[in-house]
C-alpha cells in the first residue's frame, strides 16, 4: 500500500480533510466513509488520541518543571508536623503538580474553596488528619500517626527545614516519574475512547431495524463523533477552563453526532 493510499480514505479525502469536516459536523461527508476499513477509523482515533495528549502532556511537563516541589515547599509559611496533627502560620496553601496532575493544599481538609485546574489527584493537610484522593470525590481520611513521612527517626515530628529537605529529594523523582505518568494516562484515555465509542456504535447498529447499517459501519461513523469534543476539551484544558459536567457532555455530543450521522442515511435512502 502507498503511503498516500494510506492517508488518503472515503471520498478521496485525506486526514485533515476528515477532521475538518468532522469537527463541522458535516453529517453527509462522514456518512459517505462509512465503508472504508475499520484500521483506518481506528488509526484515525489513535492519532486524535496521541494529538490531543502530546499537547497535553507536554504543556503539563513544562509547567511542573518551571516550579517544582522543592521550589514551591520553599515558599511555605513555617509550620510543623507531628502525630498528633499540622501546626501552621498563615492560612492555607497550594502546592501545584500539573506533571502528575496532583495539587496538595496545606493547612486545610476541605478542598471545595480551592479551584482544582484540571487536577485530577488532591492531598489535604488539615490540622488534625490528612486525606488523599480524587478530585470530585471524597477523599480517605488518615491520622497523622499514619502520615508517611512521620516515623521512628525522626521521631515523629517534622520541621518546614525537613520536610523541604526530602522535597528536595522527591522533585527528582517525580521529574522522572512524571512521564511514565503521562504515558499511562494517554493509554488509559486511548483504551476509554475505545470502549465508549464501542458501546455507542452498538447503540446505533440498534437502528438496523431503520437504517441498513453494519457495525463496522456504525464504528467508523461515532469514531468520528469525537473530533469536535476532543479538540474543544485539548483547547478548554490547555486554558485552565473545568466543568465537573465536561465528561458526560464530551460523550453526549460524541453520541449525538454519531445518531445524527445514521438517521441521515436513512433519510437519504428513504
Amino acid at each position: 500500500m502507498q503511503l498516500e493510499s494510506f492517508w488518503k480514505y472515503g471520498d478521496e479525502m485525506n486526514i485533515v480533510d476528515q477532521f475538518v469536516a468532522s469537527i463541522g459536523f458535516s453529517s453527509k461527508k462522514v456518512a459517505s466513509w462509512k465503508k472504508q476499513s475499520l484500521w483506518k477509523s481506528f488509526f484515525y482515533v489513535l492519532l486524535l488520541i496521541l494529538l490531543s495528549n502530546i499537547c497535553l502532556s507536554g504543556f503539563a511537563l513544562y509547567k511542573g518543571s518551571q516550579q517544582n516541589l522543592y521550589d514551591q515547599t520553599k515558599m511555605l509559611d513555617p509550620f510543623t508536623l507531628t502525630k498528633e496533627g499540622l501546626h501552621k502560620e498563615g492560612p492555607p496553601q497550594v502546592i501545584a503538580l500539573p506533571q502528575i496532575e496532583t495539587m496538595i493544599v496545606v493547612g486545610s481538609d476541605t478542598t471545595s474553596s480551592f479551584r482544582t485546574n484540571g487536577f485530577k489527584n488532591i492531598l489535604s493537610l488539615g490540622e488534625k488528619q490528612w486525606s488523599y484522593g480524587r478530585v470530585g470525590f471524597p477523599g480517605t481520611s488518615f491520622s497523622y500517626a499514619a502520615f508517611p513521612l512521620l516515623n521512628d527517626e525522626n521521631e515523629g515530628k517534622l520541621s518546614n527545614k525537613e520536610v523541604v529537605s526530602w522535597a528536595k529529594e522527591a522533585s527528582q523523582k517525580i521529574s522522572y516519574f512524571a512521564p511514565l505518568y503521562q504515558y499511562t494516562n494517554t493509554a488509559i484515555d486511548l483504551v476509554t475512547h475505545l470502549a465508549i465509542i464501542s458501546l455507542l456504535a452498538l447503540a446505533g447498529f440498534g437502528f438496523k431495524k431503520f437504517v441498513k447499517i453494519s457495525y463496522r459501519e456504525a464504528w467508523t461513523i461515532t469514531a468520528y463523533g469525537i473530533s469536535a469534543p476532543i479538540f474543544v476539551k485539548t483547547i478548554f484544558e490547555l486554558l485552565g477552563f473545568e466543568s465537573s459536567y465536561f465528561f458526560l457532555l464530551y460523550w453526549c455530543v460524541a453520541g449525538f453526532f454519531a445518531f445524527r450521522t445514521i438517521r441521515s442515511i436513512g433519510a437519504e435512502a428513504a
